[in-house]
């Protein structure tokens, strides 16, 4: 077996077939190593370990995700974490540390059916969505990186492929713009845009009209329109989480992190922030400018502190960046009265309550997307034209209620 060290970084191509440096924007697939490690010698001479740290950093920046599963431990005094640690970055927080700073290793896989499941487990690669300034003041200014944790999975859209009939070859779909009078060819420079203003019934002076008027604007106009600012975060001010609603939520939040590349001492001034705002338990309210030419958002950063078990880091720490509502996304619903309910009744439901009250939080982990399951179980058997007899079960529906626990419960009180 070869030793992880005498990989090449610029020549690794796990999970793919193209190298880092031919990659496209269009490759989004998860980049893999995998260390399938057996009875191994330990080297502990600082040199090497050293260079195996350089090699994972470099694996790191790429993008390359580097999974240790081991066969047999290398001795009863080491772990196969503690052995590849220098390799097994998180490429979560890692590329921000120095070689004697380093975070806690990903964790590792030993038994079979956990390897299996891991390497059929359809992964995702924590990119960062966005870099951006997050300044404090006018002259204080720290790197973000901008991490989405939740994201819903759907299934791929099924591309449309088209076929020469006479040689079969694969073709390309070209779109033209045509005018619709004459159908002559359109350059794409001579296409304008337009809103649709009006179209309500408004009175102007003794007549009523209907106003439905197009303004018409270029794409210069339109790339103006669009433009405010560069991309970054400005502080407002500070207020109370209390003050923090769920219903203020509009989107998904992200996950701010420092970014040491970016600015130099941005862990030094973020872990400063983080720590203030969490014992003083309040929120950050910023302005922010995701990308260029997006619109600004006014989000609240929420702060986490870092929480660790046996195993290492269970929360990271980091700034939950919420999407606020302005006051032309709110919306207001007329609430029907309650007729309310008697007391057997409140008494009857708190009953049930405590009786199906989960033992713990919410985790994901526990629950399957049931029809993302059947799209790749079905995908697999068509790709491996598997017959019907030797296709997979279907699996069991997590979002599907308990009857028999229920009526067991009800029966019992």
């Amino acid at each position: 077996m070869s030793t992880p060290w005498e990989f090449d970084a610029d020549a690794v191509t796990a999970e793919g077939d193209a190298s880092p440096s031919q990659r496209t924007s269009s490759f989004d697939g998860l980049e893999r190593v995998h260390l399938w490690q057996g009875l191994e010698p330990l080297h502990v001479d600082q040199a090497r370990q050293l260079e195996r740290w350089m090699h994972g950093m470099a694996l790191c920046k790429q993008d390359i995700h580097v999974q240790l599963f081991p066969i047999y431990p290398l001795d009863p005094w080491t772990t196969p974490t503690q052995a590849y640690k220098e390799l097994l970055l998180d490429p979560f927080n890692a590329c921000s540390y120095e070689y004697n700073d380093m975070p806690t290793v990903v964790d590792t896989s030993s038994e079979y059916d956990e390897l299996l499941a891991r390497l059929e487990r359809h992964m995702t690669r924590k990119r960062v969505q966005a870099r951006l300034p997050f300044r404090l003041t006018q002259y204080l200014v720290i790197g973000l990186r901008i991490f989405n944790l939740v994201y819903r999975r759907r299934k791929q859209t099924p591309k449309l492929v088209y076929h020469d009939r006479e040689s079969s070859h694969r073709m390309q779909a070209q779109p033209q713009y045509v005018v619709q009078s004459t159908h002559e060819p359109v350059d794409k420079e001579e296409l304008q845009y337009y809103y649709r203003l009006g179209g309500d019934k408004v009175q102007w002076a003794l007549t009523v009209c209907d106003v439905d008027i197009k303004v018409v604007f270029t794409e210069e106009e339109w790339k103006a329109m669009t433009d405010f600012g560069q991309p970054g975060v400005r502080l407002l001010g500070f207020k109370s989480q209390e003050s923090l609603k769920l219903h203020h939520t509009v989107l998904p939040p992200w996950f701010a992190y420092p970014d040491e590349e970016a600015y130099s001492g941005s862990i030094t001034a973020f872990t400063a922030l983080l720590r203030v705002l969490a014992e003083r338990r309040k929120v950050a309210i910023a302005r922010m400018v995701m990308w260029a030419n997006s619109e600004p958002r006014l989000v609240a950063l929420l702060p986490q502190l870092e929480v660790r078990d046996v195993h290492g880091q269970v929360e990271p720490p980091g700034f939950h960046v919420i999407t606020l509502p302005f006051v032309d996304a709110v919306r207001q619903y007329p609430v029907p009265e309650s007729t309310g309910a008697s007391e057997g009744q409140v008494s009857l439901a708190k009953g049930i309550i405590s009786q199906m009250a989960f033992k713990k939080s919410y985790q994901p982990q526990q629950f399957h997307n049931y029809a993302l399951q059947c799209h790749y179980r079905r995908l697999q058997a068509t790709a491996l034209e598997e017959e019907e007899e030797a296709a997979p079960e279907p699996m069991f529906d997590d979002t599907l209620p308990k009857n028999e626990l229920i009526h067991k419960v009800g029966d019992g009180d």
